[in-house]
C-alpha cells in the first residue's frame, strides 16, 4: 500500500495508541508531494484559514521533546494535566475557556505558538497541522498563561487558607468572649443568682436583675428571722454555661464554618481572576494567533507534526507561491527548478516513477 493511502485511511488513527511515527514505521522519509496531498486531504480546514493573502509565512510551532522524526501523526490528549500550574487553577481556566470557546483548552489541546524560538525551548520544533475540524484560542496580550498566572499559582489554597485561619484564630477569643457575654452575662443572660454567707445559703434566686435579686434575698432573710443583714459581697452570679466550657463547645464549629466560608471566598477569587484573564482571549483568526507569537491552544482529534528543519522552507515557499491550491493542480516540478536554492537538498520532492 502506498504511504499516502495508508495515512489517509481513518483506521490508521483508530489503531494508533500512542505516537505513531510514520518514518519509523516505513523506514523512509515521505516525499514532498505526498506530504502536500496529506495536508490537503486531512488538514484542509486549517489550510483554508491559514493560507490567505495576509498570511505572514509562519505556521503553528510546538516543541516536541527529543523527537527527531520527520513526520508524526498524534492524537490530541484528552486529559492533559498541568506540569507547572496549580491543578485547581488550571481546572478553573479550563472550565472558563470551555464556557467561552466550547472546548477544554487546557486539558484537551496541543499547545503551540507562532514563535519558533519559544517552541525551541520545549524541544525539537515541529510544524503542527490539525486534522479535520479544529478549534483554537489565544490571547493578544498573554505570552504564556502559566507565567501570567504565576502569582495566582503561588497562592496555594491550603497555604492561603491556613494563613487566613491563623489570623481568624487570633481574633476568635474576643469573638467568643463577646458572644458568651451576650448569652450569659450577669443580670440579663442565662443563669441565676445565689447568696452564700457564713450562716445562710439561698440558691436559685428567681430574678436575673441584681436589684430584684438583692430585694428577694433581704425578704428571705427577714422572713426566716435571720439576724444578719444582706451583704452584696455574698451574692454570686452563676451562668448556665461557664466561659471555658462555652469556648470548648463552639471553637471547633466556628473554625469549621470559617473554613467553609474560605472555600467560597477562594472559589470566588479564582473565578473572578480567571474570567478577568479570559476576557483577553480570542479565536478570531488563526493568522492573528500565529502572528501574536503567543501561546495558542489548539483542539482537534488528531494533528500532523512535520519536522521544522526538514519541511519549513519547502512548505513556506510552496504556499507563498501557490496559496490555497490543491496539489494535483500545481506544476510542482517547474516550481522546484525555480526555487531549488531555497529547498533543502535532502528533501525528496517527488515519488519514484516505479
Amino acid at each position: 500500500m502506498k504511504l499516502q493511502e495508508f495515512i489517509i485511511q481513518e483506521h490508521f488513527y483508530k489503531k494508533t495508541k500512542d505516537n505513531h511515527i510514520i518514518s519509523e514505521a516505513f523506514k523512509i522519509t515521505p516525499d514532498f508531494e505526498t506530504i502536500l496531498e496529506i495536508l490537503w486531504k486531512k488538514c484542509n480546514p486549517f489550510l483554508k484559514d491559514l493560507i490567505k493573502p495576509n498570511w505572514n509565512g509562519d505556521f503553528l510551532y510546538s516543541g516536541r521533546g527529543e523527537h527527531k522524526d520527520v513526520i508524526m501523526i498524534n492524537k490530541v490528549r484528552m486529559n492533559r494535566r498541568p506540569s507547572d500550574m496549580e491543578e485547581e487553577l488550571s481546572d478553573a481556566f479550563d472550565s472558563a475557556l470551555y464556557n467561552r470557546f466550547g472546548f477544554y483548552a487546557r486539558s484537551n489541546a496541543i499547545f503551540c505558538t507562532g514563535d519558533k524560538k519559544e517552541a525551541k525551548r520545549y524541544g525539537n520544533v515541529y510544524m503542527i497541522f490539525p486534522v479535520g475540524k479544529y478549534k483554537f484560542v489565544y490571547s493578544e496580550n498573554i505570552k504564556d498563561l502559566y507565567t501570567e498566572t504565576s502569582n495566582m499559582g503561588d497562592l496555594n489554597r491550603e497555604d492561603w487558607m491556613d494563613e487566613k485561619l491563623d489570623e481568624y484564630k487570633e481574633e476568635l477569643m474576643d469573638e467568643i468572649q463577646e458572644e458568651w457575654h451576650n448569652l450569659y452575662s450577669e443580670g440579663y443572660g442565662d443563669g441565676h443568682w445565689e447568696y452564700h454567707s457564713f450562716d445562710t445559703d439561698i440558691e436559685d434566686i428567681p430574678y436575673n436583675n441584681r436589684d430584684d435579686a438583692e430585694e428577694y434575698v433581704q425578704d428571705e432573710l427577714d422572713e426566716n428571722g435571720e439576724d444578719e443583714q444582706f451583704k452584696d459581697i455574698h451574692l454570686d452570679w452563676l451562668p448556665d454555661v461557664e466561659f471555658e466550657d462555652y469556648y470548648d463547645m463552639v471553637y471547633d464549629e466556628k473554625v469549621t464554618d470559617y473554613r467553609d466560608e474560605l472555600e467560597y471566598e477562594w472559589s470566588d477569587y479564582i473565578d473572578k481572576e480567571t474570567y478577568n484573564i479570559i476576557d483577553s482571549y480570542s479565536n478570531d483568526s488563526i493568522i492573528n494567533a500565529i502572528g501574536s507569537e503567543n501561546e495558542i491552544m489548539v483542539n482537534a482529534k488528531y494533528y500532523i507534526a512535520l519536522n521544522y528543519d526538514k519541511y519549513f522552507r519547502a512548505l513556506q515557499s510552496y504556499y507563498i507561491k501557490f496559496g490555497y491550491s490543491e496539489p494535483r493542480n500545481v506544476k510542482i516540478k517547474e516550481w522546484y527548478k525555480q526555487n531549488s536554492g531555497k529547498i533543502p537538498r535532502q528533501l525528496s520532492l517527488f515519488r519514484s516513477s516505479k
